[in-house]
């Protein structure tokens, strides 16, 4: 395919060719008036650099050779502090540093693609659309490029943003559509009213949305993150004939501010639609191609007819300054990383570079997240890669409810934590840098954090670590899995991790382990497990290791995948007060030898136990966790919790049966889950208990994995007071089969009895548990558990699901557990269901859930879900 090119100088209109790039005649165009002066300025123009109370004589223009001839086309500041530029000639992407330096070139590996617009994403990589190819693409900042092909390859992307969902989103000049993709390369396209539209360029305003240039259409364009378009007609009267707008930049004013290419004219429209225009000082010339956002407020844009670099301030008055190089067709314009503005010049090759005198105001803050807290949120960031020339005095960070802005937040450094916040509300931050001439520009992380008592992390990437010397923690994902918390009041933390552990090297177990770090402190290990499978090999049963050394060796964490997508890895953190809490571990190591199967035992009556007297009726939340295993092979460990009323003889609440068969020495990190009903005026001792499956004289059971530095990995039984008004449970003391799955389909366990509807009166988190004894009568076949939603009546949507193994044993139960966290709000009906299939087709063999039976009841499959605000 020849390279093409939207032709940017013909009157809009239905009818479009698309040039050759050799002609290119928007892009190399003689000058209509060739500047003989520096500037041309009007009287309020002269604040322009005002706050650095030096002369606009003091502005100049550097000029830096680009490694071709021609085509350097769009640029921006990564998120490494260099500048990112399209050269589509030479179809690749370059890297040049702030002081005008080409650092490296990187081919794009489809030929003729035409590269144009760039951006960087809130995924720390780089994102441009390759214009002739129909394709968007990634990059890292190492060079890395993964394509991603439209639906319809020739629907040519050209502008690209970085929205505030943390997607990025594109215009389809002529194809009449805007465009988004997931940071994972998920594309949705949303249609536009007229298919003469040529939407060129897109940013991100400061009212939560996307707002567009339609060139052809003659209209500016806005569409919300959930994909709803409205568009505003530019006026093409007398005196703005023509129109054409192209350009589109946020303002510092909260206004998009775009060019129009034919009316010689830039306009500015409100979040709310009303548009205005200021006409350049030339009549004659063109404004073409891009605007952006200067370090100072201002508006830079490009006008390659004048061969001039324009500003234009708040109030619409333009000043021009000459580009040195004759006819160098400017074209993409943005700010830099050293505070100055930085253009490209595509008919020469050239990137140039706008001095802005210092000192001026700092630049943005870097690399900004939010971590939630409880009635809190926590916000961090890296410096600014320039400080304007004076040294930074200190950030303000400012939280929005939409776009409300609520009380501000100073500091000296990174981080920040703003309180008094309200829990189940969404909010999104700026973060601004300041110095002695004011404040910068804002950076925004994407998407809003929502504090709550209830946190956490997931990622649904699948990870692997290989050669762990079996002794050294080592991070799955330092920056997706840690949960930031700072409270605001003292209470307990109730931690959970959840993980599809699994190894690609018989023989070694998987160390799951959750660390704490208290104000920047050395990290501490709370709790750990063994997830074990000896005799199988890629059977999925927060940091981690092996438990041996293990060189040469892989274990991975995430099963799947289903949907392109991993089973989730999950960080969770819930706080409560310490009077609904209460929690009884040991770092002993227990064995249990010569069980006869039905015999239930203490595994530790003194220190495995827990007794509360509750003040108030309430749902008592019980969860037990233990590492299981035996020293001869055969053999499963039931672990259950029970309860004793007021002193009288226990009773069995909840149990789970932990497998292995084909192994021995191979622990199991067992869950137990379920919910107890108590009352105000009574005693209850909740107690740990274990057995062995069957009858197993001879044979051994052990709790308690490791040592790592003289401690067993800890046995655990918590208890959690939840009202009785926001606690909901399903369970099951059935067995359910399920034969011949097709490794796809997820079918209900049971639509009657094993979902939960839960209807809340505000805005709220639901934190839910799926717990089974998950197990198969054909080895070779893992068994999947999954929790899904369904909202007013729609279709079911996965919330979360784990992948329980075993490939080695058949009829060897494993106590699967699966962990999710869903926002609610008022006016909605939820209905929570869980949901099985195999890992893969399995014609003629049968899965099962629920252990046992004892007493005529196999082991609870349950589903809990706790309201928390």
């Amino acid at each position: 395919m020849d390279q093409v090119h939207p032709h940017r100088d013909f009157e809009p209109g239905p009818h479009v060719d698309r040039l050759p790039r050799a002609v290119n005649p928007s892009r190399v165009r003689p000058p209509m008036q060739l500047r003989t002066m520096a500037l041309l300025l009007s009287v309020l123009a002269l604040s322009l650099f005002v706050s650095s109370k030096q002369a606009l004589a003091a502005v100049t223009i550097n000029e830096y050779q680009g490694p071709g001839t021609v085509g350097a086309n769009e640029l921006t500041t990564g998120p490494d502090g260099d500048l990112w530029i399209t050269a589509d000639f030479t179809n690749d992407i370059w890297k040049m540093s702030p002081t005008g330096t080409v650092l490296n070139r990187y081919a794009i590996p489809t030929a003729s693609a035409t590269p144009w617009g760039i951006t960087t994403g809130s995924d720390g990589n780089l994102w441009f659309t390759e214009y002739n190819a129909g394709k968007i693409a990634r990059i890292t900042t190492t060079g890395v490029i993964t394509e991603f092909p439209l639906p319809v390859t020739t629907n040519t992307p050209e502008g690209i943003t970085a929205g505030p969902d943390c997607n990025l989103w594109f215009t389809e000049r002529f194809h009449a559509q805007i465009g988004r993709i997931s940071p994972s390369g998920t594309i949705t396209e949303f249609p536009l009213s007229s298919i003469s539209s040529q939407a060129t360029h897109i940013a991100a305003g400061a009212d939560g949305n996307l707002w567009f240039t339609e060139y052809g259409a003659q209209k500016i364009g806005r569409i919300t993150p959930q994909g709803a378009i409205t568009e505003f007609a530019v006026d093409t009267s007398a005196g703005l004939g023509g129109g054409g707008p192209d350009g589109i930049a946020a303002g510092w004013d909260g206004n998009l501010w775009f060019t129009m290419s034919v009316a010689h004219a830039i306009g500015k429209i409100t979040p709310s639609g009303t548009i205005s225009y200021y006409t350049l000082l030339t009549p004659s010339a063109t404004v073409d191609t891009d605007i952006a956002t200067g370090p100072d407020g201002f508006m830079f844009f490009t006008d390659p007819s004048g061969n001039a670099i324009g500003v234009i301030d708040p109030s619409g008055s333009i000043a021009e300054l000459a580009i040195p190089t004759p006819s160098s067709g400017p074209s993409g314009i943005t700010t830099g990383p050293d505070q100055n503005v930085w253009f490209a010049e595509y008919a020469t090759d050239k990137i140039g570079q706008v001095i802005v005198p210092t000192p001026d105001l700092p630049g943005q803050p870097r690399k900004v997240s939010t971590f939630a807290g409880d009635g809190s949120v926590q916000v961090q960031w890296s410096p600014p890669t320039s400080d304007g020339g004076a040294a930074i005095t200190g950030y303000t960070v400012t939280p929005y409810i939409g776009t409300t802005a609520q009380t501000p937040v100073t500091v000296s450094t990174s981080p920040a934590v703003v309180s008094g916040l309200i829990n189940g509300t969404a909010y999104t931050f700026k973060v601004t840098a300041n110095n002695s001439v004011g404040s910068g520009w804002p950076a925004t992380p994407c998407g809003t954090t929502t504090p709550s008592s209830s946190q956490s992390a997931v990622s649904t990437q699948q990870y692997h670590l290989a050669n762990s010397d079996g002794s050294t923690w080592a991070d799955i994902d330092a920056s997706r899995l840690q949960v930031n918390l700072a409270p605001s009041s003292s209470g307990s933390a109730f931690l959970g991790g959840n993980a599809d552990l699994f190894t690609a090297n018989a023989g070694y177990n998987q160390d799951l382990g959750m660390f704490v770090s208290v104000n920047g402190g050395a990290d501490q290990l709370l709790a750990w497990k063994e997830s074990g499978g000896f005799a199988g090999t890629f059977s999925p049963n927060v940091k981690w290791k092996t438990n041996k050394n293990a060189a040469g060796a892989t274990i991975f964490a995430g099963a799947g995948p289903i949907s392109g997508r991993y089973s989730p890895t999950r960080l969770s953190v819930e706080m409560v007060p310490t009077a609904n809490s209460s929690d009884a571990s040991s770092t002993q190591q227990y064995s249990n030898a010569n069980s006869d199967g039905s015999t239930w035992a203490d595994i530790d009556a003194t220190n495995l136990q827990v007794s509360l007297s509750p003040s108030a009726a309430a749902t008592a939340v019980l969860g037990a966790n233990a590492d299981l295993f035996t020293a001869r092979a055969g053999f499963n460990q039931d672990i259950g919790i029970f309860v004793s009323v007021d002193s009288a003889p226990d009773q069995l609440v909840a149990w789970k049966e932990s497998g292995g068969f084909a192994g021995t020495f191979s622990p199991n990190a067992a869950f137990v889950r379920g919910t107890f009903a108590v009352s105000s005026g009574n005693t209850y001792v909740f107690k740990l208990k274990w057995k062995t499956n069957r009858n197993a004289s001879g044979a051994t059971i052990f709790a308690g994995a490791g040592p790592i530095n003289s401690q067993y990995s800890p046995t655990r039984l918590s208890v959690q007071l939840v009202s009785v008004a926001n606690s909901f449970a399903a369970v099951s003391t059935m067995q359910y089969i399920n034969p011949n799955s097709d490794g796809s389909t997820w079918a209900g366990i049971d639509a009657t009895n094993l979902q939960v509807t839960v209807s809340p009166g505000g805005a709220a988190f639901v934190v839910l548990g799926g717990n089974a004894d998950l197990f198969t009568a054909n080895a070779g076949y893992n068994q999947d558990l999954a929790i899904f939603v369904s909202v007013n009546g729609g279709g079911d949507q996965l919330v979360a699901w784990k992948e329980s193994g075993g490939f080695a044993g058949t009829f060897s139960p494993n106590a699967a557990f699966v962990q999710g966290i869903y926002p609610v709000t008022s006016g909605n009906t939820y209905v929570f269901k869980l949901e099985w299939k195999t890992n893969r087709s399995a014609n003629a063999v049968t899965i099962f859930a629920g252990a046992g039976p004892i007493g005529g009841q196999y082991s609870p499959t349950s589903l809990t879900a706790q309201l928390v605000s």
